[in-house]
């Protein structure tokens, strides 16, 4: 009797969907065997549309979730469920506890990244911006987090998780990485950050992680609870002010320049783009935190702070490094007057190339001109040469014509 009326109460669940959910939901059970490839092919061959998920939108969640959660359909060994991400939004690093196979479609401008965890420690194994529609598959060993990037931008996101055997809830008994007290915890509902310790069913193993890794948890960590404590909600956790002077401690420095020195050669070239990528990133985000917890209002420039690093970090290693053999090589093998050359410099940073140049390559400070978005970094530029903000894409070649555009680190993979 119980099996039977188990079965009506699906049928009763499934036949309320939208037309495309019930259909969705229909293959899943009809077919044999799913994998996460098999999931994904499924549900890019849908047509499930956000209007059709509206019903189950929860952008007014509690500021304490990371984002919205409620269940679309739980089958037998099968759970579809939507979340909905309002801007800030982010889950905390996990994993999906019993889940054997599962698949997201994302439909808004979310960013995504995988980890890998071996020997106790934690590594990002890649970050990047999810197109909407775009499909991503779950496997049992998958480590990630999701987020919403944006300043104004409200999406939702189709989430579908199956196990090869029946429990009560399949993706309980989850890993949630807990990088402030490197332990890894098992929750059995949402992955949130700064749960209550009633929410954490049991604590675990010892976690580590790599610079990158640790710096990004606690920035995003360090958010969540300045919004928890500006909504008035009370928690058990540290407090945004004592998680903001963890995470910028300069006490940190020494971690963050031993990461870069491993992904660099020893001639100064970083000879590990992903990671030089994903350290540059994770900083940014770092520096727009920054700005809010200051109370700074938000703009272009995502340098803020990073500015009074950048040079012992990255410029200066750069320079001398490889940097100024490229100018020197320019300047015999081609036949560039560069003292007699108006120039300008496109993405100056902190102008410490361009003093470079005026020191050893005899170009006057009368004639070089920096630009930069960063307000900043232009901050730091101008006690070196003449610099402006300004937007390389909105040059006006009518108003100045230059004899050389010089563009050095770190600009043209930040245009479209």
């Amino acid at each position: 009797m119980e099996i039977k009326q188990e079965s009506r109460n699906l049928k009763a669940q499934k036949e309320s969907l939208p037309q495309a959910l019930r259909t969705f939901v229909h293959r899943l059970e009809s077919t044999e065997r799913i994998d996460p490839a098999e999931l994904c092919r499924i549900l890019n061959e849908s047509t499930i549309t956000a209007e059709e998920l509206s019903d189950w939108a929860d952008f007014n969640h509690p500021t304490s979730d990371s984002y919205g959660r409620r269940m679309v359909y739980k089958g037998k060994d099968f759970e579809v469920m939507v979340m909905s991400w309002c801007p800030g939004d982010f889950s905390t690093i996990h994993d999906h506890g019993y889940t054997q196979w599962g698949a997201v479609r994302i439909y808004g401008p979310a960013e995504h990244a995988t980890f890998r965890f071996e020997d106790g420690r934690l590594e990002t194994l890649a970050r990047w911006q999810v197109e909407p529609g775009d499909v991503i598959g779950v496997g049992h060993g998958l480590i990630h987090q999701m987020g919403n990037p944006t300043h104004d931008t409200f999406f939702l996101s189709l989430h579908t998780y199956g196990t090869s055997e029946q429990v009560e809830d399949v993706t309980g008994d989850a890993r949630l990485f807990d990088l402030q007290h490197k332990e890894l915890l098992r929750v059995d509902g949402g992955v949130f950050f700064a749960l209550p310790e009633k929410e954490v069913t049991r604590t675990g193993d010892v976690v580590n992680a790599d610079h990158p890794t640790w710096f990004r948890h606690m920035v995003e960590l360090t958010d969540r609870v300045q919004r928890i404590e500006d909504a008035g909600i009370k928690h058990d956790q540290s407090s945004a002010e004592e998680l903001y002077a963890i995470t910028f401690d300069k006490g940190q420095l020494p971690e963050l320049k031993e990461y870069v020195e491993g992904i660099i050669d020893d001639k100064g070239h970083q000879n590990h783009s992903m990671r030089w990528n994903i350290l540059n990133r994770e900083l940014e985000r770092g520096a727009e935190l920054q700005r809010r917890m200051e109370g700074e209002d938000r703009g272009a420039d995502h340098f803020h702070h990073y500015a009074e690093m950048y040079d012992a970090l990255i410029g200066r290693p750069c320079l001398d490094g490889f940097m100024a053999k490229y100018l020197f090589f320019v300047s015999e093998r081609f036949p560039l007057d560069f003292g007699d050359s108006d120039i300008i410099s496109l993405g100056v940073g902190t102008g410490l190339i361009e003093e470079f140049m005026m020191r050893m390559l005899d170009v006057s400070y009368d004639r070089i001109y920096g630009m930069d978005i960063s307000e900043a970094m232009v901050d730091v530029a101008r006690k070196r040469v003449r610099a402006d903000v300004g937007d390389v894409l909105e040059l006006d070649p009518s108003i100045r014509r230059w004899d050389i555009a010089y563009s050095g680190l770190n600009v043209f993979h930040y245009l479209d």
